[in-house]
């Protein structure tokens, strides 16, 4: 088992403690492990490797373009939600996968780890961001929506599953369960107004949209007007996030996601 030294505080770090801890505290992460390993290859059989959200690893899997692929696969199971395997061929001459020329074969087995309820988060602006990688850093599974490739890509999202289009089709198509959460937060008021629209009589558990008072009046009167019931529009939250005096990306973000925690121990009973 390859037992990691940090290089900022010199201590040493087994995978198996991190995924441990991360475990603990309801953190995200997947769990890469040498399943099989034939020839001459960098690690044997049992070598592990944590990654986490933002690409962080613990561990290795044998360095290079196999940690490279093993990574970037790491992302993609994060953001799937269900293990895979990732076969690696390091006879490699002609660089169609690993460009190595060691001569073996390995065979990886990728298992995420701490994936709960799904937050579909529709936008993926200033504010988004830092939501996202909150939500995720408590166990969210996340879902980035949005009509902008510069905005909505996975060099942003590291670890979260992004979705570009036209948002009101995108809200309209979606498919959801009484345990999602969903959170509106476009970059614009009509938009999140066209989204919400889509979403309100879908199943959800929580169903946020950004903005002040005034903005909520404004969007329960043109429900009403639409007809959308009062008891349908009262499921809505806006405001959203809990009353911290909150102004930047950051700031809003705490908020949010500590109302999603608050309501997600609700639901649970803890």
């Amino acid at each position: 088992m390859k037992i990691s030294i940090d290089a900022e505080s010199g201590s040493i770090t087994d995978p198996l403690l991190s995924a441990a801890d991360a475990i603990r505290i309801g953190k995200r992460f997947v769990l890469v492990t040498v399943i099989d390993a034939k020839g001459s290859t960098p690690r044997k059989v049992g070598a592990r490797m944590i990654v986490e959200t933002d690409g962080k690893i613990t561990g290795s899997v044998g360095g290079g373009a196999v940690e490279k692929l093993a990574i970037e696969k790491a992302l993609e199971v994060l953001a799937g939600g269900e293990p895979e395997r990732l076969k690696l061929d390091l006879d490699d001459v002609e660089g169609h996968q690993t460009g190595a020329i060691c001569g073996g074969t390995m065979e990886l087995l990728i298992e995420p780890f701490g994936i709960g309820q799904k937050l579909h988060l529709f936008g993926a602006g200033h504010v988004a961001q830092p939501t996202a990688k909150l939500a995720m850093d408590v166990g969210f599974r996340v879902v980035v929506n949005d009509s902008r490739a510069e905005w909505a890509n996975a060099d942003r999202y590291p670890g979260a599953s992004v979705k570009v289009g036209d948002l009101e089709d995108i809200a309209g198509q979606l498919e959801t369960t009484d345990s999602d959460f969903i959170v509106i937060m476009t970059h614009s008021h009509e938009t999140d107004f066209t989204v919400l629209r889509q979403l309100l009589r879908k199943p959800y558990y929580y169903l946020g949209v950004i903005g002040s008072t005034r903005k909520a009046v404004e969007i329960r009167n043109r429900l009403l007007k639409e007809g959308f019931s009062e008891e349908e529009i009262s499921r809505l939250t806006c405001p959203i996030g809990i009353d911290i005096g909150s102004h930047t990306p950051a700031e809003i973000a705490v908020s949010v996601i500590a109302q999603l925690i608050a309501l997600r121990k609700e639901r649970d009973g803890k």
